[in-house]
């Protein structure tokens, strides 16, 4: 079960970076699986990451944009690291007045995306590679029978 949740990790990632989505990696850096074994012996996973990548995943329409411009400042840092305090906050109220009319993602923003896409990564990511996700579960559960008969032919059960 580990081992498919870090493959979907890893392919989210990709499509993430693909639509452009990347410029501290701290979304990236985020994703965390969890996998819970029952009392019944079914194995349960999860992927967790920052409540931002629902955002990139699904969009917001333009009604429901709302953030303080400041919140962009850090990363107006890492794309533009030239611009004055000023400069910085004027871009910062420039996205959010497009924000505010396109909604999320704008139209321009599509020209940072190597694959025309910028939402539905959880579908591409994920979705789309869940036939390699089953595989490796139906190999683990195999070597898991493999491994439950073995002991049992060991301790004489």
């Amino acid at each position: 079960m580990d081992r498919a949740l870090i493959l979907l990790i890893e392919k989210g990632k990709q499509e993430l970076r693909a639509q452009g989505h990347r410029s501290s990696g701290e979304l990236e850096r985020s994703f965390a699986r969890e996998v819970e074994v029952k009392l019944t012996g079914e194995a349960v996973g999860g992927i967790y990451a920052k409540e931002y990548a629902i955002y990139l995943d699904k969009g917001v329409k333009a009604a429901r944009v709302r953030y303080n411009p400041k919140v962009l400042l850090p990363w107006i840092d890492r794309i533009k690291p030239g611009l004055t305090l000023k400069e910085k906050e004027s871009f910062a109220w420039a996205i959010r007045k497009k924000h505010d009319k396109e909604g999320i993602p704008t139209k321009g923003s599509f020209a940072y995306s190597n694959n025309g896409r910028r939402k539905s990564w959880i579908e591409y990511g994920y979705d789309n590679n869940l036939e390699e996700f089953d595989t490796i579960l139906d190999l683990a559960g195999f070597f898991q029978l493999l491994v439950d008969e073995t002991l049992t032919e060991v301790l004489g059960g």
